[in-house]
């Protein structure tokens, strides 16, 4: 189970990454692009509470999406999202992301974030 978590979680070494407190609102119009899939991995550090999102998330994901930063965002009390950026997609050795929500440690998140901050 861990070996499975690993991989992902060391996915975040490849690029720049962010953490920001944004709020998701499903009320507010967030465009009218819907990200691609593979283009933003979900994330949850209790996967048995099972939070329910509706596909207007997509458009939250794309118009968060950044140019040359990845970004991960809160959007649930448990759920995280990682949104890679635009360069990244652009780039010809992009690999999609797992449209599978995966199971991470609170810890795990923002240890790297502020690891990947520090040293760019």
């Amino acid at each position: 189970m861990k070996a499975t978590l690993l991989i992902p979680i060391f996915f975040f070494f490849h690029s720049f990454v962010f953490s920001q407190t944004i709020t998701y609102d499903a009320s507010l119009n967030y465009g009218t692009i819907e990200a691609a899939p593979g283009t933003y991995q979900l994330m949850t550090t209790e996967p048995k509470v099972g939070e329910v999102f509706t596909s207007h998330l997509l458009y939250f994901i794309e118009a968060h999406r950044e140019i040359k930063k990845t970004v991960i965002l809160q959007i649930g009390n448990y759920t995280f999202v990682k949104i890679l950026s635009k360069n990244y997609i652009n780039n010809p050795s992009y690999i999609r992301l797992s449209s599978e929500i995966i199971a991470v440690d609170y810890n795990d998140i923002f240890p790297i974030v502020e690891f990947e901050t520090k040293t760019k």
